[in-house]
């Protein structure tokens, strides 16, 4: 969640006062002989957080929870298809990635808080979002358009 730009603060198993062999958090105290966590992304309500980020980076801090638990449990995180994640495979390299998405190499590793240009099979990289209608590159055809290239093409 840090990467997504969230803060982080200090995480605990809090136990029961009365009997601390048991969790504090009633959820988690009576699931039954299960795993539980409890992801806490922030409080709307708290001067700590910031409320926009909160409401806009919500999709990123969810990925990030599926992503860690995939990788706590042992299971290959494969990112939603069209997401901005892509997944490093064999022969990859941090400029192949970033020439194949029209990026540069300095910003995937500002992006994915890289300190070397070191990759590894099956590592998740965040690319950067397309900003297609900010684009030099591109240009979305509007209604009442003609042909501006000066051909009849």
């Amino acid at each position: 969640m840090e990467k997504e730009g969230q803060n982080v603060r200090k995480y605990y198993q809090r136990r029961l006062p009365s009997d601390p062999a048991k969790d504090y958090y009633y959820m988690l105290r009576n699931t039954g002989n299960t795993e539980s966590i409890i992801v806490e992304y922030g409080f709307l309500d708290s001067s700590g957080d910031d409320v926009e980020q909160l409401k806009n980076n919500y999709e990123d801090y969810a990925e990030a929870v599926v992503r860690a638990l995939a990788n706590y449990i042992g299971a290959t995180y494969i990112p939603v298809v069209g997401s901005d994640y892509y997944v490093v495979q064999k022969g990859d390299s941090l400029w192949s990635i970033a020439k194949k998405y029209n990026t540069t190499v300095s910003e995937l590793q500002a992006l994915n808080n890289l300190p070397s240009t070191s990759l590894s099979i099956g590592q998740v990289l965040k690319l950067p979002t397309l900003d297609v209608e900010g684009s030099a590159d591109y240009y979305i055809v509007q209604k009442g358009d003609t042909n501006f290239m000066g051909n009849n093409e």
